[in-house]
């Protein structure tokens, strides 16, 4: 039988098995001709049921509203992962804000997708929101990548190993220029290295755009 769990109000459940640091000085502009990769049609059945499992609340094995970490953390616009390096955990990275308005991305780990211990804080202090995280892994660590405050922009750090990301201890980050004055963000990982990534977000009055660095 197959367990579905339900995790509504933004708390979208992807489970995907395989899905201050140096910050780098340059890197080459974004290409206009560029295009992210488009799901072709053999992933369509795929897509289908996964849709038909996330409309089916009724259905689902296990469902929670308002999800929060054993902190009381609200797990807001959460992105879950399998942590690669221990089969059978999940990571959620999400937002929350604290008492002073403050907001903050926060990383927890659960064994059911249900019930989250937090870990870390990996960034978001009083003047600095950072917010819409997002997270890959990649090879024996992780990209991550969220909105960054001030001048709304996308911030990507990358984490050689799960010691690195439970610590918070990035190797290296990188500040996205902006394309325009309008707040950037929300962003998407399609494909990563330790040193590159392919990544969606919205600029410009919510515009969609694909950054290749």
């Amino acid at each position: 039988m197959k367990t579905r769990f339900f995790l509504p109000l933004a708390l979208v459940l992807l489970l995907a098995s395989g899905c201050a640091g140096q910050t780098s000085s340059a890197v080459p502009p974004a290409q206009a001709s560029f295009q992210p990769a488009i799901p072709d049609a053999s992933s369509l059945e795929a897509r289908e049921e996964l849709a038909g499992y996330l409309q089916d609340i009724v259905g689902a094995d296990g469902k929670v509203f308002q999800a929060k970490d054993d902190r009381g953390n609200l797990l807001d616009t959460a992105k879950i992962i399998e942590n690669p390096q221990q089969p059978g955990t999940f990571l959620a990275i999400s937002h929350c804000y604290d008492s002073q308005g403050t907001a903050r991305v926060n990383l927890a780990c659960s064994t059911d997708p249900l019930h989250w211990t937090y870990v870390v804080t990996l960034a978001g202090e009083k003047g600095q929101n950072a917010t819409q995280p997002t997270i890959y892994p990649v090879e024996q660590g992780f990209m991550a990548a969220w909105e960054q405050e001030p001048k709304n922009h996308i911030r990507l750090a990358y984490y050689d190993n799960w010691e690195a990301l439970r610590t918070a201890q990035p190797s290296h980050t990188f500040d996205c220029p902006r394309l325009g004055w309008y707040a950037e963000g929300t962003p998407c990982i399609y494909s990563a290295t330790s040193t590159s990534a392919d990544i969606g977000f919205h600029y410009y009055k919510d515009r969609k755009a694909a950054l290749l660095f």
